[in-house]
């Protein structure tokens, strides 16, 4: 799986990270543009604690009413419903391959996806009942920086 991966990714905006360990770490908003070193931190930990890793290095969440555009590389990778009609193959059927070689290497996996939130962010979240993402549905939250 691994020579598979790097192939696949050598020239792609998602990476493919091998590792050594059932732990598989996933950035759907690296790039730049979204979460602000969140691919870097990602790497990093990869590198330091050799799990997998799934990088989304360019696609970028729409703003404010812009379309949904693959070609401009306008997806948000955290919405199933963008992805599905966008990015199907590029992204989940790869992701699903990768957590099952995992899966077949250690019998499972334990899966992280990973994002970046500011203060203000967060406190909209927390208070916010008809938010995406409720307290209750947190299950880790970490802070660094």
């Amino acid at each position: 799986m691994a020579d598979e991966n790097k192939d696949k990714t050598k020239d792609s905006p998602i990476t493919f990270i091998d590792g050594r360990t059932n732990i598989l770490l996933i950035a759907p908003h690296g790039s730049k543009e979204d979460d602000r070193n969140i691919g870097k931190l990602i790497r990093e930990i990869a590198a330091d604690s050799q799990c997998y890793a799934i990088i989304n290095d360019k696609y970028i969440m729409p703003k404010n009413g812009e379309a949904v555009d693959k070609d401009d590389f306008k997806v948000d990778l955290n919405s199933i419903t963008q992805v599905k009609e966008h990015l199907n193959d590029e992204f989940l059927d790869q992701m699903i391959k990768f957590k099952d070689s995992i899966v077949k290497e250690y019998e499972s996996v334990i899966i992280l996806w990973i994002h970046s939130v500011d203060d203000e962010d967060i406190s909209k979240e927390i208070i916010d009942p008809s938010a995406d993402v409720l307290p209750d549905d947190v299950k880790i939250l970490v802070g660094w920086g």
